[in-house]
C-alpha cells in the first residue's frame, strides 16, 4: 500500500503543479452549442485492476465551507449525474461526469443543460503512466496492455449515475468545454432529501503546504447552503490570483 500511495502521490503532485500554474483569461464559462468534450476515455472493465489505493494530497488552498467556495467559484449549479466516463489524458486519472443541471445558482448556463464535470481521481492505465513518466516509479511488474490502477483523493467515494450534487465549478484546463470542481472533493456537496453533505477524509488531514488543517465543515441543509451562496458574491480579483 505504501508503494501505491507513493506512486499515486507522484501523479497528483505533477498534476497539482500544472493546475496551480494555469491562469484563466476569461470568466465566461458558458458552453457553446455543439461543443463535444474531447477526452481519451476508456472502459475500466476492459482492464485488470492491479492496485487500488488512496491518493494523499497537499492542497495549496483549503475551502473550509460553502462561503469560501462561493467566493472563488464563477459557476455554481445543482445537478444530477447522468453518465460517467474515465480518462487518463496526460497521465492524469480523471472521472468525467455528465451532469444535467437542475438549478442554476451562478453562471451562464440553463436548467436542463448537460455539462461535463472533471474530477481528479479514478483509473490510470499503466501504459499511459509509463509513456509520460517512465517505469522507475512502478514498484511491481506489469503488462502494459491490460492493467490499470485506481485511486481517489483521501478515499473519496466514486460518483454514481443518479447522484445529485451542488457543484462549485471553474473551467477545465485539460478538457476544453468541460468544468473542473474547485478544490476537488471540497467543491462537491451531495444532495439527499433536502440535506447536503460534503465528503471529509476519515482520520485524514488536509494540508496547506505543510500547515495541518482539519477536515471540512459540513452544511446541514440545501436551503442553508443556497442562502450562503446568495450572500457571498463572486470575488473576481481573488479568482484571478488562483486560476
Amino acid at each position: 500500500m505504501k508503494q501505491l500511495k507513493f506512486l499515486l502521490m507522484f501523479i497528483f503532485s505533477c498534476t497539482l503543479l500544472t493546475m496551480c500554474a494555469a491562469c484563466s483569461e476569461t470568466l465566461s464559462l458558458a458552453v457553446e452549442d455543439g461543443i463535444d468534450v474531447q477526452n481519451d476515455t476508456f472502459i475500466p472493465r476492459d482492464y485488470s485492476i492491479v492496485e487500488t489505493g488512496i491518493i494523499d494530497a497537499d492542497f495549496q488552498y483549503i475551502y473550509a465551507d460553502a462561503a469560501q467556495l462561493s467566493e472563488i467559484s464563477p459557476v455554481i449549479v445543482i445537478g444530477t449525474v447522468v453518465d460517467i466516463r474515465y480518462s487518463d489524458k496526460e497521465a492524469r486519472p480523471t472521472i468525467l461526469e455528465d451532469v444535467e443541471i437542475n438549478t442554476i445558482l451562478r453562471g451562464g448556463l440553463c436548467e436542463g443543460d448537460v455539462i461535463t464535470v472533471e474530477e481528479f481521481g479514478g483509473y490510470i492505465r499503466l501504459s499511459t503512466y509509463v509513456e509520460k513518466y517512465g517505469n522507475e516509479k512502478i514498484p511491481f511488474n506489469y503488462d502494459d496492455n491490460d492493467q490499470i490502477e485506481y485511486g481517489l483523493i483521501g478515499g473519496a467515494p466514486k460518483p454514481n449515475i443518479g447522484d445529485e450534487y451542488v457543484f462549485f465549478l471553474t473551467e477545465s484546463d485539460i478538457f476544453p468545454g468541460a468544468y473542473n470542481i474547485v478544490g476537488t472533493f471540497m467543491g462537491k456537496y451531495m444532495v439527499n432529501d433536502g440535506t447536503v453533505e460534503r465528503f471529509c477524509p476519515s482520520g485524514e488531514m488536509l494540508y496547506t503546504y505543510g500547515t495541518q488543517v482539519t477536515g471540512c465543515k459540513k452544511d446541514d441543509t440545501l436551503s442553508k447552503l443556497i442562502e450562503v451562496v446568495e450572500a457571498t458574491p463572486f470575488n473576481e480579483a481573488l479568482y484571478k490570483t488562483r486560476f
